[in-house]
């Protein structure tokens, strides 16, 4: 028979387990250091009209405080039931996003180039996707490339937001990929980081699958010219405007 006091250890020893097991599911989210030594020239984004972007997908992580950019090995260990599930896109599945939190980290600015033979980057801030709920949930994305744009705040007429960015066009239906985010993992994206002459409220839509959500307000740069679309797009058929309507997920283009 256990004593007493043997009785009272297991009972504290189980609580405190129990006790720990809860924090490391809902452990904190933290913006990561990055560190990156890239130094390229940098090619400036266009803003006298409205970007086609493919936001780049940098990687998925467990809840960390640092992220070495040049390192391009991404350290991620999952099991082959996982592995199966992530290729099969197309697959029927419930799992959903609801609950993910965005993170957008717009005081950091990240380089990265497209091509090795220019030289060249574009300025990009991360932008984190954030799984603090105590069950997997889903991310999904194209090639290296997620699907989110940015849209602005127009100060001058009540307040409106209105796209400034819209997805790029798709030159074919493959490649596309879905991850599962576990408890305390996050996704790490790259947005681009505009230098124009006006400063406003910005804030990023990320479509995942047939859902859209949507990041906290951010200050930022950008030119007013970015609320229209390409000079030499704009009078193109209405079929034109249809497509891009349906790719700036749900935001308003601005009406001229």
């Amino acid at each position: 028979m256990k004593s007493p006091y043997t009785l009272l250890l297991i009972l504290l020893t189980s609580c405190l387990r129990s006790k720990n097991d809860h924090t490391s599911i809902n452990a904190s989210f933290k913006l990561p250091f990055i560190i990156q030594t890239n130094s390229d020239s940098v090619l400036a984004w266009d803003t006298g009209h409205m970007n086609e972007v493919y936001p780049p997908f940098i990687g998925q992580f467990r809840f960390t405080d640092r992220i070495n950019l040049d390192s391009p090995f991404e350290d991620r260990r999952i099991d082959e039931k996982q592995f199966r599930w992530e290729r099969r896109f197309y697959d029927f599945d419930t799992l959903s996003s609801d609950g993910l939190e965005i993170y957008p980290d717009y005081n950091k600015t990240i380089k990265l180039g497209w091509s090795p033979l220019t030289k060249l980057s574009n300025l990009y801030f991360p932008l984190y996707v954030v799984n603090k709920t105590n069950s997997p949930k889903m991310f999904t994305g194209k090639d290296s490339h997620v699907f989110a744009i940015q849209e602005a705040r127009d100060v001058n007429l009540y307040g409106g937001w209105y796209a400034i960015e819209l997805e790029g066009f798709d030159f074919c239906g493959h490649g596309r990929f879905r991850r599962k985010i576990l408890p305390n993992e996050f996704v790490m994206i790259l947005i681009p980081k505009y230098s124009g002459p006006d400063s406003t409220y910005l804030r990023t839509r990320i479509r995942i699958g047939a859902s859209t959500i949507v990041s906290r307000p951010y200050k930022g740069n950008f030119c007013r010219g970015q609320f229209r679309l390409p000079q030499d797009r704009i009078l193109e058929d209405d079929a034109f405007h249809d497509y891009k309507r349906a790719h700036i997920y749900g935001a308003r283009i601005k009406e001229y």
